[in-house]
């Protein structure tokens, strides 16, 4: 007999994992997207974001000035990187790319051990999200309800900030057709260098929100940078909506997988993948689909 508890938690688990999963993917989407930089340390601003919550909640006991710190402290780390590495390498061959972007990925994993240390770390959530929330048929953490809002609602105001600013149409527009931004007269690279921030903030607000119901420790951006690879491929790469929708599909099955056999959540997004991509090589909404 089907268990309406169980099921409900499952959606409900499969909707955290997918919120986050969406948050650190469409900040790689927005890098990649933008320009063509495949980020392999994307997963470590994950982490990053999560350690620097952790550090403003024991200084100040604040878990809601926590979030934009560690999100704000993120996105600034760009600002080094962006000028001073990759924005030498544009324009040169993939493998030299890739390259510096795993040098990046080796900085950004040492730079944490070396501030934080090796042991994990426990953030507590803030007093009033503490508890469990009754849902009828079953009873829930209030937190990972509060996750599931919090980050929907940063993926709506992503989507509005592409869809309505000033900045955000530059950066379909640079990535779309770079030449003509720079033809227009635009410097491409303060472009660039916005792009890269944000994308990687997104990542940082991700750290930040997961880190209460988790262990904070240096591999958990290892953890889920594969998941982003995928996630990235398999909704079409700079899609929005395909993004979006991989992260639902991959949540779910990881969530209902885990019932069935708890080591198959861990594999099954890469047979959901194969599947996919030999129906639709381009994605679920295919590569390059407007977001």
């Amino acid at each position: 007999m089907i268990n309406p508890e169980l099921i409900v938690t499952a959606i409900l688990n499969g909707l955290s994992i997918a919120m986050t999963l969406a948050l650190v993917a469409l900040g790689m989407g927005l890098i990649f997207g933008l320009m063509h930089v495949p980020n392999f340390a994307q997963g470590n601003f994950f982490a990053l974001g999560a350690y620097v919550t952790f550090s403003i909640v024991v200084l100040t006991g604040n878990f809601w000035l926590a979030i934009p710190i560690g999100a704000l402290c993120v996105a600034l780390t760009g600002l080094l990187f962006e000028p001073v590495l990759l924005r030498r390498m544009y324009g040169r061959p993939l493998p030299e790319i890739l390259v510096v972007m795993f040098g990046v990925l080796l900085i950004t994993f040492d730079a944490i051990e070396v501030i934080w240390g090796s042991v994990g770390l426990p953030v507590n959530p803030p007093s009033v999200l503490a508890g469990s929330v009754s849902l009828a048929v079953a009873e829930y953490p209030a937190y990972r309800l509060f996750q599931i809002v919090f980050a929907g609602v940063v993926c709506v105001m992503f989507y509005v900030f592409l869809k309505k600013t000033t900045l955000g149409l530059l950066i379909r527009a640079g990535a779309q057709d770079r030449g003509m931004i720079q033809a227009l007269g635009i410097d491409i690279n303060k472009i660039f260098l916005a792009g890269f921030c944000i994308g990687i903030g997104l990542a940082g607000v991700g750290g930040a929100i997961t880190a209460p119901f988790t262990q904070v420790f240096p591999l958990m951006g290892n953890d889920i940078i594969i998941k982003i690879f995928v996630v990235v491929v398999l909704g079409g790469i700079g899609s929005f909506r395909g993004t979006l929708l991989a992260t639902f599909i991959l949540g779910l099955a990881s969530a209902f997988s885990a019932l069935i056999w708890p080591p198959l959540s861990e594999i099954i997004i890469f047979f959901i993948m194969g599947f996919i991509l030999i129906v639709r090589p381009g994605g679920i909404l295919g590569e390059g689909e407007e977001v």
